[in-house]
């Protein structure tokens, strides 16, 4: 196993339908699969909740828009979508009820295995030759 680990929100998970879907129109748009951890997911999620934020206002005012802004609740491609009230995106661990960001880990092969947070984890972190748990 690979030690490089990679931090990100581009997480295309079977256990986040929303998530696989992009993964799958990206590669076919782009021609190869994402690379970037950060970046593309939360670019691609924030035009969408900005185009539902102004069709539920019905208007462009900047008012009106943020006030529907601060009402979204949405399931997407980084999990569930809602706003604290300083107006940052609420992470944690569980897609149905946050948005999550990932730990990803690098196999020999190539492959890329979410390994936190747990709930939608498909492998478990394997430590570099040479280092040791404090567990």
């Amino acid at each position: 196993m690979n030690s490089i680990f990679e931090l990100g929100s581009a997480i295309y998970s079977p256990k986040v339908p929303a998530s696989q879907d992009f993964y799958n129109k990206y590669k076919s748009t782009f021609g190869k699969p994402i690379k970037g951890g950060h970046g593309v997911a939360p670019a691609y999620e924030s035009v969408y909740i900005l185009a539902e934020a102004i069709e539920r206002a019905g208007s462009l005012d900047p008012d009106a828009i943020v006030a529907e802004l601060e009402k979204t609740d949405r399931m997407g491609v980084m999990g569930r979508v809602k706003y604290d009230e300083g107006h940052q995106a609420i992470f944690g661990s569980d897609p149905q009820e946050t948005a999550v960001g990932t730990v990803f880990q690098w196999t020999e092969d190539g492959k890329r295995e979410i390994v936190f947070p747990e709930s939608i984890a498909e492998a478990k972190i394997q430590l570099p030759p040479g280092l040791k748990s404090l567990k």
